[in-house]
């Protein structure tokens, strides 16, 4: 939770452009991607998937009432997904 000064939650918004702002004045390269809030929730859904924790935790996480809410934090992983490749059977 993010608080102003006089202890009141900031409003989404305000929470939005001080992380973006943050993200541009740090010197990382965003080259057009998201770089607000959400950006953080996608980053640690996506390394938690990426230590092989389950949706659940990832649900936990991020205090989701629905595993269903956890779909657009979560993307396939590719680089573990090539590890599962199977080679396709010639055609007779």
């Amino acid at each position: 939770m993010f608080l102003k000064r006089d202890g009141n939650p900031m409003n989404k918004t305000s929470i939005s452009t001080m992380i973006s702002s943050g993200f541009v004045n740090s010197g990382i390269n965003i080259n057009g991607k998201k770089h607000g809030s959400h950006s953080l929730r996608h980053s640690l859904a996506s390394n938690i998937l990426a230590e092989r924790e389950g949706i659940l935790t990832i649900s936990k996480t991020l205090g989701h009432g629905s595993v269903d809410s956890n779909r657009i934090y979560t993307k396939v992983d590719t680089g573990h997904l090539r590890l599962c490749e199977l080679e396709v059977p010639a055609h007779e």
